[in-house]
């Protein structure tokens, strides 16, 4: 019997019938899984997705329905994966054992629209094949162990490998309708999700997406939700002795001063930012200590202010700080608030300064492990409002035309690899180029503020991406 992609097909054919649905949608590429390939989606959906209704769509073309993820997530014994089993779908969740199969009438070697729905009011989890219901089955997903991991797209942690093509995938925080469904499948047409009536939380194209590049054998899959966005690569430091210098002229005593970077550590210490003439004395230091932000406006503890604020590791924070030199301490912003302050600060003994992003030169114990991304510094105080412009909510943007800008490194955007040292460019009008030193290829990556669920192929060559799509 054919399915509705069939019959429409058939429709068509024979009585000159359209099938009814939204304008064509461009897609010309879609990967091509094999052996032991996978996507890395970095989207870790947050605990409540699960119990409170969620729908996952994806277009596969199977070479194989004997074990084949297409969706799947595993961290510390829990997992959640989504997989083709022979005649069946195998959805399992929690332990290994806590596992579900659901009929199945996937065939190999055509390209369909699957899609997985969870009602929590009727505890269902309803699969569709190409906009019609195929199967379904109670299971109350309230309480199962939920996976503090990624998904991610054709694997679960390194086991039911997918075997063929996947396209479109998206992944939505609400139970899509019956109805929904059959206007996501578009009489098997894949659409512009950007305008579907449910927004999806993530999508990935597979492909076809402007920022989609293969760089260091890693396909880069953005997510399209965010495809928009001023930034989506950022500069990662490996606390040891990655930095980036950049070519800032000094300042003096009574200069005004603003700062703002975007920081995301994953360590408890370390200096994102060094900014100092040749004596110790002529410094702008912003370090962590022990999660808390310390920043040295002058040469000793009488000169630091300790912020109270606990950072924590894995999270982008926008931090700007703003004052005049020497002239009482600065005032500091995170998240575009006004942050309170504590105690004096402590003080870094013993290093050579510089002008650097990353860490200390002659004090390693302070490199900077984690990342930075959009790094500018202005000759001027910046008021509340222009704050609240740089921070614009919790999503970069292009600051490049403010006043008083002095250097504006984007950090990912526009950094050139000559083999050796990463290139940042300075985009303010004062061509303060930074430049790495100890960094690889691999430290520019694709990790943004607003912007972290961004795929990264797995065991992927460049020929995966094919001319092959619904």
């Amino acid at each position: 019997m054919p399915n509705q992609k069939q019959t429409w097909a058939l429709l068509s054919a024979t009585s000159g019938g359209v099938a009814p649905g939204p304008a064509p949608f461009p897609n010309t590429y879609s990967l091509d899984f094999s052996i032991d390939d996978y996507l890395d989606t970095n989207y870790i959906p947050p605990t409540a997705l699960y119990s409170s209704g969620f729908s996952l769509s994806a277009w596969i073309n199977p070479s194989s329905t004997t074990d084949e993820t297409i969706i799947g997530q595993y961290s510390g014994g829990n997992r959640f994966y989504w997989r083709l089993y022979g005649s069946f779908y195998w959805v399992g969740f929690g332990s290994w054992n806590d596992w579900t199969t659901i009929s199945s009438s996937v065939i190999t070697g055509v390209w369909q629209s699957v899609i997985l729905t969870y009602n929590p009011s009727d505890t269902t989890i309803r699969i569709y094949l190409d906009g019609v219901l195929d199967d379904s089955m109670v299971k109350d997903l309230s309480s199962f162990g939920v996976p503090d991991s990624s998904l991610n797209i054709g694997a679960t942690n390194a086991t039911g490998y997918f075997s063929g093509n996947i396209d479109e995938v998206s992944i939505y925080s609400a139970t899509l309708s019956a109805a929904q469904v059959l206007s996501l499948y578009n009489s098997g047409t894949p659409t512009d999700l950007s305008s579907f009536e449910v927004a999806p939380v993530a999508w990935y194209r597979c492909g076809d997406s402007s920022k989609a590049l293969y760089f260091n054998s890693i396909w880069q899959i953005p997510n399209e939700m965010k495809v928009g966005n001023w930034s989506h690569l950022a500069m990662d430091f490996d606390g040891v002795d990655d930095y980036v210098g950049f070519g800032v002229s000094t300042f003096s005593s009574g200069d005004t001063i603003s700062m703002s970077l975007w920081v995301n550590k994953s360590a408890s210490n370390g200096v994102p930012v060094c900014w100092g003439n040749n004596v110790q004395a002529d410094t702008i230091l912003l370090w962590f200590d022990v999660d808390e932000l310390v920043i040295s406006w002058g040469q000793s503890a009488a000169s630091s202010i300790r912020l109270d604020y606990t950072f924590n590791n894995g999270t982008w924070y926008h931090i700007c700080i703003t004052g005049t030199i020497y002239s009482g301490f600065p005032t500091a912003y995170i998240n575009g608030s006004v942050a309170s302050t504590k105690t004096l600060g402590g003080w870094l003994s013993a290093f050579q300064l510089s002008a650097r992003f990353g860490g200390l030169v002659s004090h390693t114990t302070f490199d900077f492990t984690g990342k930075l991304d959009d790094v500018s510094i202005f000759n001027t105080t910046l008021t509340q409002s222009q704050v609240n412009t740089v921070f614009n909510s919790g999503v970069p943007s292009d600051i490049s035309e403010m006043a008083g800008l002095v250097g504006f490194w984007r950090m990912g955007e526009g950094s050139t690899w000559d083999g050796s040292n990463w290139t940042i460019p300075d985009d303010s009008t004062n061509s303060n180029n930074g430049t790495s030193a100890n960094m690889g290829i691999e430290d520019r990556v694709t990790d943004a503020p607003d912007n972290t669920s961004q795929a990264n192929s797995v065991n992927m060559e460049e020929a995966d991406r094919v001319e092959d799509t619904p």
